[in-house]
C-alpha cells in the first residue's frame, strides 16, 4: 500500500506529498503555480492509485537506445 505524507507548506505557500516510489526512492510532487487545491489532490490520488495497483513507472535515465539494444540482443 502506498504510504506518503501530504503536508502544507508555509516556506513554499503551497501544498507537497512526499512518497517513496518501486525503487525505493523518495519522490516529491509539488502543487503548481494557479493549481486548485483540489486539482493537486486529485494527482496525488492518481499517483497512490498507480502505486497500489502496481500501474506507477518510475522515471529511468536509461535511453531509448541502450532499451532497443538490449531488446535487440535478447531477442536474436
Amino acid at each position: 500500500m502506498a504510504n506518503g505524507t501530504l503536508y502544507y507548506s508555509e516556506k513554499l505557500k503551497r501544498w507537497v506529498f512526499q512518497y517513496y516510489d518501486t525503487l525505493g526512492k523518495r519522490q516529491t510532487m509539488k502543487q503548481r503555480k494557479k493549481e486548485s487545491t483540489k486539482d493537486f489532490k486529485i494527482r496525488v490520488t492518481e499517483v497512490k492509485n498507480s502505486l497500489n495497483n502496481g500501474t506507477y513507472i518510475s522515471k529511468s535515465n536509461e535511453s531509448l537506445y541502450s532499451i532497443l539494444n538490449s531488446y535487440i540482443e535478447n531477442n536474436y
